[in-house]
This record gives C-alpha cells, sequence and structure tokens, in this order.
C-alpha cells in the first residue's frame, strides 16, 4: 500500500538518482522503467513504497508529455494563446492583465498573471509555456491520483497504472495544447475536490482562484460547498437530490432572471450572463459514445460508494466524490443542446476519470492488478504513439520519443 510519509529521504535513496539518469538519457524509457519498478516492488514484497517514488513517478510522466506537446506545430486555439503569451512582453503589467482574453478582459485575469509571470523567466520561448503548461496539467491530475490512492488505501501498482491511463489517453492528450486556460482551470479543480472530499482540507487560494483562470470554474467552487452532497442517498433526504435535479436542468432561466441584478462587468455579472445567454462554438457535439461513458463512470462510482464493502475505502469520502461526479454529469446531460458548456464541462469531467480507475482496480485482487498493469503498459504506449499519427496536430517528434534524449526537445 501507498505510504503518505514525507520526501524528507527522497535524495538519499540512490534509486531516485537511477531513475532520473534514465529519465535523462529518454524521458519515455524513464517513465517506464520507473513505472515498472513500482509494480513489481508492490506486488512482489507487499511493503509501502516511499511517497517520493510516487510523486517522482508523476513528475516523469508529467514532464514527457509536456515534451511532446512542446514539439507541436502551432494550430488552433494554440496559435492565439502563443500570441498572447508573447504579447506579455510588449505591455506593462497592468494594461497586460486587463487586456488579455476575449470574452473575459478584466475579469478572468488569473491566467494573464500566470503568463506574465512565465514570460519574465522563459521570454519568448513558445516550446517551453507549452511544455509548462501542459506539465501542470497532468501533474496536479496526477498527484491528486495518488492522495486518493493514499486516503482509500489503493495499492501503488493500481494508482500509477490509473494515472498512465489517464495521461496517456489520446483524447484527453489531443487537447492538452489547445486549451491552455481550461487545462489549468481543469487540474486545480481536481486537486481541490480531492484535498477536500478526503483529507479535509480547503485549499482556499486555489478556491479563490480558480474563477479568475476561467470562470466556468465558479460552478466546481459553488458544487464544493454544497452541504447536502456529503452525504450518501437516502429516503430522508432524496428530496434534495431531486431538488438539486430540476436546479441543474432549470439554471439557465434562473442564470437570465439573477443576470439583472449584478453589473455585467463584473465576475458574477459575466458568469450569469454566459450561463443564460451561451456563447457559439465550432466543435460537434457529443458522442453517444461520450455520453455513455460518462454516465458508466457515475454509474461505477456509485456502485463501488453503496455495494462495495472493503473497509479500506473510505466510504464518507466515496459518497461525497460519488454525488460531485453525478452532480458534473447531469450538467452536462442537461445541456447537451448547449454545445459549448456540454463539451467544455466534458473536458473538466474526464479529469475525474482516472479516479474511477482506480476504483475499478482497486477492487480486484492483487495478482489481477500486478497483470493489468505490468503488461497494459506497452499497449498504452502503442494506443499513444499511433494516436501523434492520427491527430489532427502536428508534432515535430513521432517515432524520436522512442530513442531521443531530453537534451533534445531543449535544444531543437
Amino acid at each position: 500500500m501507498i505510504n503518505c510519509l514525507s520526501l524528507r529521504r527522497f535524495i538519499e535513496r540512490p534509486e531516485y538518482i537511477f531513475f532520473v539518469l534514465v529519465f535523462l538519457v529518454n524521458p519515455l524509457f524513464g517513465v517506464l522503467v520507473a513505472f515498472s519498478y513500482i509494480v513489481l516492488k508492490d506486488s512482489g514484497h507487499g511493503q509501502a513504497l516511499e511517497t517520493g517514488l510516487i510523486v517522482l513517478f508523476c513528475v516523469f510522466i508529467s514532464a514527457f508529455l509536456g515534451l511532446i506537446n512542446s514539439t507541436k506545430v502551432p494550430e488552433n486555439d494554440l496559435v492565439w494563446y502563443l500570441e498572447g503569451y508573447y504579447a506579455a512582453g510588449s505591455f506593462d503589467f497592468f494594461d497586460y492583465v486587463n487586456g488579455f482574453g476575449i470574452n473575459g478582459q478584466g475579469v478572468e485575469i488569473a491566467f494573464p498573471v500566470f503568463n506574465y509571470i512565465v514570460y519574465s523567466f522563459l521570454g519568448n520561448n513558445g516550446a517551453g509555456y507549452v511544455f509548462f503548461v501542459t506539465f501542470i496539467y497532468y501533474f496536479f491530475i496526477s498527484y491528486s491520483v495518488f492522495r486518493f490512492g493514499c486516503a482509500n488505501k489503493i495499492s501503488s501498482s493500481v494508482v500509477v497504472f490509473s494515472i498512465l491511463c489517464f495521461s496517456l489517453a489520446p483524447n484527453i492528450f489531443s487537447t492538452s495544447a489547445v486549451i491552455l486556460r481550461q487545462n489549468i482551470a481543469s487540474a486545480l479543480i481536481v486537486y481541490v475536490f480531492i484535498e477536500a472530499i478526503f483529507f479535509k482540507r480547503y485549499r482556499y487560494f486555489f478556491i479563490f482562484l480558480v474563477p479568475f483562470v476561467h470562470a466556468s470554474g465558479v460552478f466546481f467552487m459553488a458544487l464544493l460547498f454544497v452541504p447536502g452532497l456529503k452525504n450518501k442517498i437516502s429516503y430522508n433526504n432524496i428530496h434534495w437530490y431531486v431538488f438539486a435535479v430540476v436546479l441543474l436542468f432549470g439554471y439557465q432561466y434562473m442564470a437570465s432572471v439573477l443576470a439583472s441584478l449584478f453589473p455585467g462587468d463584473g465576475l458574477i455579472g459575466y458568469v450569469l450572463n454566459r450561463a443564460s445567454l451561451g456563447t457559439s462554438y465550432d466543435l460537434p457535439p457529443l458522442s453517444v459514445f461520450k455520453i455513455v461513458f460518462d454516465v458508466l463512470l457515475v454509474l461505477i462510482s456509485f456502485c463501488v460508494t453503496y455495494f462495495y464493502h472493503g473497509s479500506r475505502f473510505d466510504g464518507m469520502g466515496l459518497a461525497w466524490f460519488s454525488n460531485v461526479l453525478a452532480a458534473i454529469c447531469l450538467f452536462v446531460l442537461s445541456n447537451l443542446n448547449y454545445v459549448e458548456l456540454s463539451v467544455r464541462f466534458n473536458f473538466y469531467y474526464l479529469g475525474f476519470f482516472p479516479f474511477v480507475v482506480a476504483l475499478v482496480l482497486g477492487v480486484l485482487g492483487k495478482k489481477t492488478n500486478f497483470i493489468l498493469a505490468l503488461f497494459l503498459q506497452f499497449p498504452l504506449v502503442l494506443l499513444f504513439y499511433s494516436s501523434l499519427y492520427d491527430s489532427p496536430w502536428a508534432y515535430g517528434v513521432k517515432d524520436g520519443m522512442f530513442y531521443l534524449p531530453i537534451f533534445y526537445y531543449f535544444s531543437s
């Protein structure tokens, strides 16, 4: 099982230095070597692993994906984001922060502040900027999966395999260097929820920050403080859940009424206007497969919460987690005719995908987990590799990810 102790002894472990050296020689190989070591040690000895080893894997997989994205040829939204990033070198701080954006100028100010700070360190290094944003997205979610495993006493092999499934999922990676602002918001949302649900730690700085990164984050931060969501559904409280469903399906009308009460140039007024009126969106609506997948995640989470009685799981935390998943899923389903919201919130929803994978594997036997983790890593890598060719985006490294050292990415 995972040991949630401190990282004090990290640098004293020689195997960690070895893994870092392997990662420098080839990032992908470093990821796979660290992954295999964790799985083999967890299965072979059944002893607690150092926290540092799992966190190191989170760093490796996040950095590897950031390196791949750093070679992406700018297209679509990435062109706009890079232009906005480079503009940080042409304006003073306040002019840049208040002028950045399309719809939320002067409101969603956290992301341009982030851009300005990063630009002060990296300058016109667009590849480094994309790497950094990608790293933040994957690291926060990967680390949250690790924390989830700590709270529910899920084995290390299950945790790293769940992280690998999420990280190498082609449909998620394909947008990781497209909607950069939402990536940051999504990563922070997942982290905030896991810390609050399973550790009762409200990261108020991030809670305050999220809506100023992306205004749609207001929904999630409000959801965090709905008291009824913390409890299992029962006869005594089911009326509150029925009310919540009605609220989710009728929010646009209520938003239009409330929008008249707040100035449109403030954060609350801006969010209410966007919720009631909406905007155009170029992407197609969610497919039937994606809708079924979303519903399946909720059903699996509820089945584990209500029907699996393994003593190691945090039952109260899982009830809250499952209710949050259900609320987000219902919001997506209630907006299928409003393409922007359904697609956007479905992206947020997918950030919780690896936690459901961890739940499913957590109820299986250790031998099954060992076989799945050890032997499915290679098909996952091949799936990810093939997606680089099938993607609508072009990457400067494809075959090269199997043999190029880390220094190539910073010199190209």
